[in-house]
């Protein structure tokens, strides 16, 4: 079809038309009808050839220039030139528009087509766009607003620079295609705002760029069958909101991307598990009235995340590294202590001996009691203090009953203790009350409790006094279990302060 030059070349112009002609230089909306999206079956006052909106959105000629505000127009039913199968909707692909471009509550049964187009700036508002938009690598110096429309066929940015934000606040995207609305690298200076859309089909930002803000308040995600919203290497300075009733039928992936802030609310996310990809996720803080910041909540989000290899360790860390930034540093380290859990469990899982299994199990169920994988080192010194309780508990029993005898076996011969042997109330009192005990270091079951235990202080006590196996073999045996108790609970409380477990090797 030949390219018209000049209005002449526009033979019989509708009424529509007409009257667009007439008001072209005003600088104000030209209000087709009632203003409203026009039907399938509008009249001649409404119907405007894409062609003639193509002519005069590049300039017009004298007798129909476009004003400095650009092209205004509401309530045309934008047909297509030709017939059939030839039929072609407005078409910019590969031009250079100059002013603004703005077509609200317009009805296109055809694909609008502005691949490669330079504009100033887009608005759609309130359009219904049959066949979508095709706009791949537009650049805009200013923003692309594409509020309230309902888009039956998919919306393709691919691509596109922007010089403001892209906007579809209120929109319904219905495609059935893959894709309802496709941006993959879109850049912009603004931000690209979905507050309160609908699709029913993919939304893919794949390694978008914005230096302001990526809003999904209120939208609703609706691909049950597959991805609902992949956003996958974004990039975004500023806020990414998913909050305010936002709704993710299907899985959501943020694979590598990387925002400013996270604002979210719990509810918003999808509920199944395996749907959420956060694998490289990072964020700077969590920000926002129900943005919960708290281990349990944050772990339960965290349960939904699909694990492309193996257990992904860095949601976890990125989590605790947030929450101990933002002062919330034992929330941090209950979320790194589930960490620890879920990777030594992933590791005995892919361990093809069962033994070893069994082996590591044992080794991590200690770690996890005694100091929660070393993120709890103090943990350790409450364990001491439990072993010495019970310690003092069965020494001073065993103390009692006469069940402990001198370590030196010169004492055993002596003939003072010797005579004890059968005095009352035991043997060790007796002994000590004697010439020869008073010399000799008297036993206390407080003191024999903590110098058993604790490997590095020598009170002296376990040195001159010992169960007697004879009286008491039981408690020699839990003498020989504390003694080792304190070692590797000694070892493990280092170790934890040191950071040499916080490591799942």
């Amino acid at each position: 079809m030949k390219t018209k030059r000049i209005l002449a070349d526009f033979m019989n112009l509708s009424l529509a038309e007409a009257k667009i002609v007439a008001e072209i230089d005003s600088g104000r909306e030209i209000v087709l009808g009632d203003g409203k999206v026009p039907p399938e079956d509008a009249g001649n006052d409404r119907k405007v050839r894409a062609s003639f909106i193509r002519y005069l959105a590049l300039g017009g000629c004298d007798d129909c220039k476009t004003h400095e505000k650009g092209l205004q127009v509401c309530g045309a039913l934008v047909v297509g030139d030709g017939t059939g199968a030839e039929t072609k909707g407005l078409d910019l692909a590969g031009c250079k528009v100059d002013r603004d471009l703005f077509l609200a509550n317009c009805r296109f049964p055809d694909l609008i087509l502005m691949r490669d187009c330079a504009i100033a700036t887009v608005n759609f508002h309130g359009s219904h766009l049959l066949r979508g938009f095709s706009a791949n690598r537009l650049e805009a110096k200013g923003d692309v607003l594409l509020r309230q429309i309902i888009a039956d066929g998919e919306v393709q940015l691919l691509g596109a620079k922007l010089g403001g934000s892209l906007e579809c606040t209120s929109s319904k995207f219905l495609s059935a295609s893959r894709c309802s609305l496709s941006a993959d690298r879109l850049t912009a200076k603004g931000n690209v705002v979905l507050e309160r859309i609908k699709a029913k089909s993919e939304v893919r930002l794949l390694g978008i760029k914005l230096d302001g803000d990526l809003d999904c308040e209120g939208a609703e995600f609706l691909c049950q069958s597959d991805s609902a919203f992949v956003a996958d290497g974004m990039k975004v300075r500023g806020m990414f909101y998913l909050r305010l009733g936002a709704k993710v039928e299907g899985s959501i992936s943020l694979s590598g991307a990387e925002v400013g802030v996270l604002s979210d609310e719990l509810d918003c996310w999808p509920t199944g598990k395996n749907s959420i990809r956060i694998s490289r996720f990072h964020y700077g803080a969590i920000l926002g009235p129900n943005a919960p910041v708290d281990a349990k909540s944050r772990l339960d989000w965290l349960k939904k995340i699909k694990h492309a290899h193996g257990f992904s360790p860095q949601p976890y860390e990125q989590l605790a590294k947030v929450l101990r930034e933002m002062g919330h540093r034992s929330d941090a380290r209950e979320v790194l202590i589930e960490k620890e859990r879920l990777q030594r469990k992933d590791r005995r899982d892919r361990e093809p001996s069962v033994v070893y299994s069994g082996i590591l199990l044992l080794r991590d169920q200690a770690m996890n009691l005694t100091v929660r994988y070393g993120h709890r080192p103090l943990l350790a010194f409450a364990w001491l203090a439990i072993f010495w309780s019970i310690g003092v508990l069965v020494f001073l029993d065993a103390a009692e009953n006469g069940a402990f005898k001198p370590s030196s076996s010169r004492v055993w011969q002596s003939e003072f203790w010797v005579k004890c042997a059968d005095v009352q109330p035991s043997q060790m009192e007796c002994y000590q009350i004697s010439k020869r005990g008073l010399s000799y270091p008297k036993f206390s079951a407080l003191i024999y409790s903590a110098d058993t235990l604790l490997p590095i202080v020598d009170l002296e006590l376990q040195n001159v006094w010992i169960p007697d196996e004879a009286k008491a073999p039981w408690v020699r045996r839990y003498l020989w279990f504390q003694i080792l108790a304190g070692w590797a609970l000694s070892l493990l409380a280092v170790a934890g302060f040191s950071g040499l477990i916080k490591k799942s090797d």
